[in-house]
């Protein structure tokens, strides 16, 4: 089910795409997460376990494509995950694009009944909730999600969201647009680098 967004993430033209770069190994998983009782592990799906590799605060550079033939926006911002439980991540993006603050909030999942991830998010710029849903592929540590926009003609458009982990200190993330005649067209780019765990 995808739904409609607006706010900063509607508001952003592509241009053109920068490729994800494979980077170091990371290590495997480390297995069940343990509960009060250390000698008990909790029953948690590997999806679920990933989660906690987002933890911390990160430097975010931001680039937005804002259209063909003019330069990516490039800001920079601060995001901080946290853990509610075992199951969800909480996440808050600060920035400053064109100098106007921007604070977007997230909860990321994986919904173990339909073997979904999910997504919501709120932005400090829309009164719109938008609920996004996908894969996770574990080998990759990679969760692509989609949603969709309304075009201003009364018809809607598609965005994917790729964001991966590509060590423990350093993750990635693309907005595309899905483009009939052009094909995936880039929104924007996240580089994090970890400051703090």
């Amino acid at each position: 089910m995808l739904l409609k967004t607006t706010g900063l993430l509607a508001a952003l033209a592509p241009l053109a795409f920068v490729a994800l770069q494979d980077g170091p190994e990371i290590p495997p998983d480390p297995g069940p997460m343990r509960t009060d009782d250390a000698s008990e592990p909790a029953e948690l799906a590997p999806e679920l376990r990933r989660l906690a590799e987002e933890v911390g605060t990160w430097k975010a550079e931001l680039s937005a494509f804002m259209g063909p033939g003019m330069p990516p926006m490039r800001f920079e911002g601060v995001e901080t995950n946290r853990m509610i439980g075992d199951a969800w991540l909480h996440s808050v993006l600060e920035s400053e694009p064109g100098g106007r603050p921007y604070t977007g909030i997230g909860q990321i999942s994986y919904d173990v009944a339909t073997e979904r991830a999910v997504k919501t998010w709120i932005e400090s710029d829309s009164s719109a909730l938008n609920v996004w849903y996908g894969t996770y592929d574990m080998e990759r540590r990679e969760r692509i999600l989609e949603y969709t926009i309304d075009d201003g003609f009364g018809g809607e458009r598609t965005r994917r969201v790729k964001s991966r982990v590509l060590d423990p200190d350093r993750r990635t993330l693309d907005i595309i647009e899905l483009d009939e005649a052009n094909g995936e067209v880039p929104v924007l780019h996240i580089d994090y680098t970890l400051i703090e765990r």
